[in-house]
């Protein structure tokens, strides 16, 4: 059962950011009847007016309206009017890649860190795919996998994972080993002006295990 959709369609949602993953997330949602779905985004783009044309609302700002679930686009700070609006009216908090993890049926890997998180998953997407595997590619790497929700073909997904997407990935509580495999390259001071601290920062990162996750980590780490 894919519990963030059904807290959108039941309660209504938002789109905070019309970025690549914000519009894909839009998408999925107005795709699956969630009404009213608010896009909070300031400027009147092209892919803004389209999605009004759909059914979503664009508003200037999320005070007085009700909804269940607020979609973040990565790097859209918790600090954010926004986001503690939303968090203070009850509503779950998450993002696109949240939404994937959510309804996904295929075993996926994670892979995160501070540098290397981009060569390491299309090295290892073109290892499996020359393999004969037929793996999807997605994430902080620029590309949303919602689109692919349902297809029968893809065996199994590789998301490259940023700080900024891990903070609200899972905001319920989630089946061990989702991620199936999660890999943390490295974990050097990063993003401190988003996270806050070195720790929060680190707390991000370490969100891409759970129990039943087969780890794959550093020396330094492990």
């Amino acid at each position: 059962m894919d519990r963030l959709l059904d807290i959108a369609k039941r309660r209504g949602a938002a789109v905070l950011g019309l970025g690549i993953s914000g519009r894909s997330a839009a998408e999925h949602l107005l795709s699956h009847g969630v009404r009213p779905l608010y896009l909070l985004e300031e400027r009147r783009s092209e892919a803004a007016q389209r999605l009004v044309r759909g059914g979503a609302v664009l508003v200037e700002d999320l005070a007085g309206l009700s909804f269940g679930l607020l979609v973040r686009s990565p790097g859209i700070p918790e600090r954010h009017p926004a986001v503690r609006l939303a968090r203070a009216g009850g509503a779950v908090v998450t993002n696109e890649i949240g939404l994937w993890f959510s309804a996904a049926t295929i075993p996926s890997i994670g892979v995160t860190g501070s540098d290397g998180k981009t060569t390491t998953v299309s090295l290892a997407h073109r290892m499996l795919t020359e393999g004969g595997r037929r793996a999807l590619l997605g994430g902080n790497i620029g590309v949303s996998l919602l689109p692919t929700l349902g297809q029968t073909d893809a065996e199994l997904a590789l998301l490259e994972l940023s700080s900024f997407q891990l903070l609200d990935a899972f905001p319920l509580s989630r089946p061990s080993g989702i991620p199936s495999r999660a890999a943390i390259l490295n974990l050097t001071e990063n993003h401190l002006d988003f996270h806050g601290t070195a720790d929060a920062y680190f707390a991000a990162k370490q969100t891409v295990l759970s129990d039943g996750t087969l780890p794959i980590l550093p020396l330094s780490l492990a």
